[in-house]
């Protein structure tokens, strides 16, 4: 009886190359499905107001709150941060993920097409829950600032000349806005442009207020106090500028010389 043979033979599995026809475009540059954790905490628009309400700036109130330091108000108000600063982060991943879908690196195929339609769905929830979030964050804040009253000034702040044009524009009408592209916040008026340094001085002097309703890049309403509006009127009048170096990042049109 004659015998027969058999041979098989097994080849080692040959990766794809990535000019494979057959090699999955969405594996050789895959997209991330989840936010990687922050290497840092990630800033608000409101950090700054909430520094300016507490007094201690946002990563100190953080860790006084895993410490279990702050008071019961305050303590909810960091809760209500850090979520909004967990939404920051997810609005921002989502936004990256659809800028990446949408750059060219892979082709627009029906899995294309799917992928960007679920990207925009997240996206469109991440960003409803921030605007929750911040919401909540500003109660939060407002219920702070109604707990700890600014105490009355026995005297009036002085001011230097361009720091009371500065208070004088922004009774005008003015609005504080943030580039989205150079990160630079600035106040918008009538009659030029307000740094942030001038703001945010005017601001901790308790003459100017903003609308933290609004988002920073929409732009922030800024309107003046009653303190404000007492130096305005002529109560106090503007100190020489020996009183106070003034604070530099006020802009205006340069005023036309009359020739002779």
């Amino acid at each position: 009886m004659a015998r027969t043979w058999k041979f098989t033979c097994v080849w080692p599995d040959t990766p794809r190359l990535p000019h494979d026809p057959i090699a999955d475009p969405w594996e050789l540059n895959p997209i991330p499905t989840s936010p990687p954790p922050p290497a840092a905490k990630p800033r608000t628009d409101l950090d700054h107001h909430i520094e300016t309400v507490t007094g201690h700036p946002v990563a100190t109130l953080w860790t006084q709150h895993d410490h279990k330091l702050l008071t019961p108000l305050v303590d909810r108000l960091v809760d209500a941060h850090r979520l909004l600063a967990s939404a920051e982060v997810d609005v921002a991943f989502h936004r990256g993920r659809l800028a990446r879908l949408l750059s060219g690196e892979n082709p627009l195929d029906e899995a294309a097409f799917v992928l960007i339609e679920r990207t925009l769905r997240h996206l469109k929830q991440a960003a409803s829950l921030h605007d929750r979030r911040r919401a909540e964050t500003v109660a939060r804040l407002e219920e702070v600032k109604q707990s700890t009253p600014r105490p009355e000034r026995a005297e009036l702040p002085e001011l230097a000349p361009p720091d009371f044009a500065a208070l004088l524009a922004i009774s005008q009408g003015a609005t504080l806005r943030q580039n989205l592209l150079t990160q630079r916040t600035y106040a918008r008026t009538g009659f030029g442009t307000i740094g942030q340094l001038v703001v945010e001085f005017l601001e901790g002097e308790g003459l100017v207020e903003r609308d933290t309703s609004h988002p920073l890049q929409a732009g922030q309403p800024l309107t003046v106090t009653p303190t404000g509006r007492e130096i305005l009127s002529g109560t106090r009048r503007p100190a020489p500028p020996a009183a106070r170096p003034p604070v530099p990042g006020f802009t205006r049109p340069p005023a036309s010389r009359a020739t002779r």
